[in-house]
């Protein structure tokens, strides 16, 4: 986006084409905020003097421009087929139930994560000594070895022995 860069970058890039090219110092080219996130794209420090002054190519592969669409019953048509968004008022709506619904699905989400990895972390459990001794340590280890099993514990070893 032609707003991420600098005053001058910008000037410099009018007129440009598909196929043009430019060169920039990453420092001039973009203001503070955005050299920050840049930066860290390029895997680069924005503290760093050096990191700052490095010299890059640009190279313009495309030139659009976004057009504000009118919002008219064709727009809604195009976005909600079903034909229940007659007006703006009702775009604005149902964007709002979508919005609210997605946040809602992922703070769900969020929290089922959360819960399942505090049990996990937290919940101690304890089996008999003779599930291990009567053979499903030995059956798991051999399904996942193909059948060789090489016991590196000494607790593991005893307790399948005794």
């Amino acid at each position: 986006m032609l707003s991420y860069f600098s005053e001058a970058v910008q000037k410099e890039l009018s007129g440009k084409k598909a196929g043009d090219s430019i060169n920039i110092v990453l420092a001039d080219a973009f203001e503070d905020k955005e050299l920050e996130f840049i930066a860290a794209d390029l895997g680069l420090n924005k503290d760093n003097e050096a990191d700052k002054k490095k010299s890059f190519k640009l190279n313009i592969t495309k030139v659009s421009e976004l057009e504000k669409r009118e919002l008219n019953e064709e727009f809604f048509n195009q976005l909600f087929p079903e034909g229940d968004v007659k007006s703006e008022e009702e775009f604005r709506a149902k964007v709002k139930d979508q919005i609210f619904a997605y946040w809602a699905s992922q703070s769900r989400n969020q929290i089922q994560d959360q819960i399942f990895h505090k049990l996990v972390d937290n919940t101690k459990i304890e089996f008999p000594r003779h599930f291990f001794a009567n053979g499903w340590l030995l059956k798991m280890h051999r399904a996942r070895k193909g059948n060789q099993l090489k016991l590196k514990s000494r607790s593991t070893r005893k307790c399948l022995v005794s």
